[in-house]
């Protein structure tokens, strides 16, 4: 029963969220110079990759090859799969002509609209509730996750407004949703069978298995990009904004 809760939560948000994410993507492509065909194909090259990346992520899930290596200095494949994901979105938007255009069209409001979608931390809380999650995880990840959306509400807003403290809130909402990503992944290992469990031994987590895993294998890599590009992008208006006064 427990089981298939957390799956019917997961796999839900895992229609909604790159549902929305495509629906951004083909907003703000609607909003540059591209040519339709250019579009297009941008577009279908960013379902494309969602695609083959869940199905992936599922495939490797069931097989059980997310479980963390009980042997140092084995790297985790999770770890390999988080990162290299996070990377390959950051190149396209960053090393094509399409992704640059659409990363230009694309204001900080949408990046804080995106980082809202946090709240999916709370699978973790139902986790625990429930049993198999340890508190010494779900605490830290899920709470840390809701705080993440909860300020980004009032970032969007601000954002939206262009407030005088936007800004501010924008940062904010990068240095908890990063630090969090931090609290999580670490306490996802000490609490996880593997060479690093340190805690809740007597009753290992399963975050690293079957539909938890889905969270840092498919959704966090997408997070973690949309703070990349959020953060990228604020730097370079920083450093225009000091050109134009010099």
């Amino acid at each position: 029963m427990t089981s298939i809760i957390l799956e019917s939560i997961v796999l839900s948000f895992a229609l909604a969220f790159p549902a929305t994410l495509i629906a951004i993507v083909a907003n703000r492509a609607s909003h540059t110079q591209l040519p339709a065909s250019s579009q297009r194909w941008a577009i279908g090259i960013f379902i494309t990759l969602l695609g083959v990346w869940f199905a992936a992520a599922v495939l490797l899930a069931k097989a059980n090859l997310f479980t963390l290596p009980t042997e140092a200095p084995q790297v985790p494949r999770l770890i390999l799969l988080l990162l290299g994901g996070s990377l390959t979105v950051w190149v396209l938007a960053n090393f094509t002509a399409a992704g640059r255009a659409i990363l230009q069209a694309t204001d900080q409001s949408v990046f804080m609209g995106l980082q809202i979608l946090r709240v999916i931390g709370f699978v973790f809380l139902v986790g625990w509730a429930m049993g198999p999650v340890p508190w010494e995880f779900a605490m830290p990840a899920g709470l840390g996750d809701i705080a993440t959306g909860i300020l980004a509400v009032f970032a969007y807003k601000a954002a939206r407004s262009n407030a005088s403290n936007a800004r501010a809130l924008i940062i904010r909402v990068h240095i908890l949703g990063l630090l969090d990503f931090v609290a999580a992944i670490g306490t996802g290992v000490l609490t996880s069978n593997g060479y690093f469990h340190l805690l809740s031994t007597d009753a290992p987590n399963i975050v690293d298995h079957y539909p938890l895993v889905l969270v840092p294998a498919f959704f966090v890599p997408l997070f973690l990009t949309a703070h990349i590009l959020s953060i990228q992008k604020m730097l370079a208006e920083g450093k225009k904004m000091k050109t134009v006064a010099a």
